[in-house]
């Protein structure tokens, strides 16, 4: 028995495109001699022919332009979706914007040239989508009634404000100098492209408001923030500064950018209003208050911030000590401003707080024997006030003192 391999191929099937029902047509593409017609991808200009001749099922999409001693206004293809069978949907499903084309003399000046390139003015641009271009739009009063109206974008390092979030629709108003000027369907909430804030939090995009700070952080700050954005950032202060104790975790940042050419791209900065954190000098490790401490010699305690109220141990001057049952740490209270250097902050004993007192020690070997009679001398170590030691008694010679008495003696160190 043979046996035969049987190859199954599976073609599928591509919808047509009636260019000429959908587009040609109701746009009035046959009502200007002008106005030619070529199979997409391009021809040559060559090839184009009037779309009156076109045909007009086709499953490339057109190519639109126009005769020698014309320009083109408006979008220089429609693609048909081979898929679907309909030709640029979204273009034509759109409310706001429609399929639209006719040629004008090259000396035309009521259009706008290069509407795709940002504008030098207002940083506005006409969208766009990968394939289309718009060579010309129309120049229209911003009064008229019969505005063609294009999708619109900012340029690279501008953006829409933040209130602003669903597309945008425009016209030009105005091409003096070539520079084009851009006006806004109603509907979109839009006036106009600011400069963007950066994404860093460095102090470069920070307003002036807010001295000694390091950078803002955080986890909503990814990447650039349009015109109105408000963040909640920690604050991180320069090294020497920080908040003051008590200060809010996070503050909030509302970026705000120049609009059009007022601002350079990325140029706008995160402001905090009226409620701006403050970075204030701290207080140094181990320095001495502002106002000396009698007989203290040295500090030790970490660097803290403005505000704050915290323990130092303290150290006396050679010869003098703390009272036996003196506490070993005082409290401090540390005070820094935003105008003062890094480590700038000046401590001082806290409000209600016992200064430290220094007493002098007493000697070593020192004791007043005049109450001892025929007493030559003591041997005791050195000692600070109210500390009691044990003394050592020696008799003058040719005396002793009496048979099984101690030579030993509690003494207390009074200062």
């Amino acid at each position: 028995m043979k046996r035969f391999l049987v190859l199954l191929v599976v073609i599928g099937t591509c919808s047509t495109c009636n260019v000429g029902k959908e587009i040609i047509e109701p746009y009035g593409f046959t009502s200007d001699a002008n106005i030619l017609c070529k199979y997409l991808p391009y021809e040559q200009l060559e090839n184009a022919k009037s779309c009156a001749e076109f045909d007009q099922i086709i499953n490339v999409g057109i190519g639109v332009t126009c005769a020698a001693g014309f320009s083109l206004v408006g979008y220089d293809r429609y693609e048909c979706n081979d898929q679907t069978g309909k030709v640029s949907e979204e273009l034509v499903a759109n409310p706001i914007t429609n399929p639209h084309s006719k040629c004008v003399s090259v000396d035309d000046t009521d259009i706008c040239k290069s509407p795709m390139t940002v504008s030098a003015k207002d940083k506005v641009k006409v969208a766009a989508d990968g394939s289309t271009q718009v060579p010309n739009i129309e120049k229209v009063a911003v009064d008229a009634t019969d505005k063609v109206f294009y999708e619109l974008e900012c340029g690279d390092g501008y953006s829409f404000a933040a209130s602003v979030t669903s597309k945008v629709y425009g016209y030009c108003t105005d091409n003096a100098n070539n520079v084009n000027v851009f006006g806004f369907h109603e509907g979109s909430g839009a006036d106009g492209c600011y400069a963007m804030c950066p994404a860093s939090g460095e102090p470069a995009s920070i307003s002036s408001a807010v001295s000694n700070l390091k950078n803002i952080a955080s986890e909503t700050l990814t990447g650039k923030s349009k015109h109105g954005t408000e963040i909640e950032v920690e604050v991180t202060c320069s090294d020497g500064f920080s908040l003051a104790a008590g200060s809010p975790e996070r503050y909030s940042f509302t970026c705000e950018g120049a609009k059009g050419d007022g601002g350079e791209p990325d140029s706008g900065k995160y402001s905090c209003g009226e409620e701006c954190p403050t970075c204030l000098a701290q207080c140094p490790a181990n320095t001495a208050p502002g106002t000396a401490i009698p007989n203290v010699k040295s500090y030790k305690y970490d660097a803290v911030e403005s505000g704050r109220n915290f323990n130092a141990e303290v150290k006396c001057e050679d010869g003098f000590a703390l009272a036996e049952d003196a506490p070993k740490t005082y409290s401090f209270t540390c005070t820094g401003t935003a105008e003062g250097e890094a480590f700038s902050g000046t401590i001082a004993l806290a409000e209600g707080a016992t200064a430290p007192l220094c007493l002098p020690k007493c000697p070593a070997d020192s004791f007043d024997l005049s109450g001892i009679d025929k007493a030559a001398s003591v041997k005791v170590e050195e000692g600070v006030s109210g500390e009691k030691a044990q003394a050592t008694i020696t008799c003058s010679e040719g005396f002793s003192l009496p048979y099984r008495s101690k030579n030993k003696a509690e003494l207390t160190c009074t200062s």
